[in-house]
């Protein structure tokens, strides 16, 4: 599991993210903080939503709304019938306003 309060470092964001092609945490994490606003300010729950939206995921709420999650398809794994997806958790400040903090958690799935 990876996570991160901010952008570790400036990437140029992808769009539409090809979810299926990013190899580990810090990958899809450098994409998703790209495709937010740079502005701390301007990330909040609406333009999470939004972002959300645009990359075609479903957002689902947890605890009283301070905190989202998603899922996106993720790479096959070589040679193998098992594939992956992302766990992707958004939390918000103590108001429930701000985004604070973005964790990413690769999940397999399969037989």
């Amino acid at each position: 599991m990876q996570t991160s309060t901010s952008p570790a470092e400036h990437t140029e964001p992808v769009r539409h993210i090809d979810w299926t092609r990013l190899d580990d945490e810090r990958a899809v994490l450098a994409q998703v903080w790209a495709a937010l606003p740079a502005a701390q300010e301007q990330r909040d729950k609406a333009h999470l939503l939004s972002f959300l939206e645009h990359e075609g995921l479903v957002a689902e709420s947890i605890q009283q709304g301070k905190a989202l999650y998603a899922y996106a398809d993720g790479p096959r794994e070589p040679s193998s019938p098992v594939e992956c997806e992302w766990y992707l958790e958004f939390r918000c400040d103590r108001d429930g306003g701000r985004l604070a903090e973005v964790t990413v958690e690769k999940r397999l799935i399969g037989p």
